[in-house]
């Protein structure tokens, strides 16, 4: 476990103040599937952060955006849980086009 406090906040466009702010401590970091609703907004890539029923989602733009932020935040929280990265279609694709079949 971490010995600093660490919190993810909101800006505003030239404002030095955020104008909100969540602490992280007790909260479990891990990858979330799409969102109908947040992708209208740009977001394409999604991890949440839950706390006893309480459910966080946050969305970036590129996937390994999204994996640096799990990551980071996994770090931070010192959870014991690892998030690990959900399969998307173009990896599925490219592990079964190296495959051969032998059944014939």
């Amino acid at each position: 476990v971490s010995q600093y406090c660490f919190a993810t906040c909101s800006y505003r466009e030239r404002k030095f103040e955020p104008t909100e702010m969540m602490p992280l401590e007790g909260y479990t970091i891990d990858y979330a599937e799409p969102d109908n609703g947040l992708i209208m907004h740009d977001g394409k890539y999604f991890f949440k952060a839950v706390r006893e029923g309480d459910v966080v989602t946050f969305a970036t733009n590129e996937e390994n955006e999204r994996h640096s932020w799990v990551q980071a935040l996994y770090r931070a929280t010192g959870q014991s849980h690892k998030p690990t990265p959900p399969i998307t279609q173009i990896n599925k694709s490219n592990s079964t086009s190296g495959q051969k079949d032998l059944s014939g």
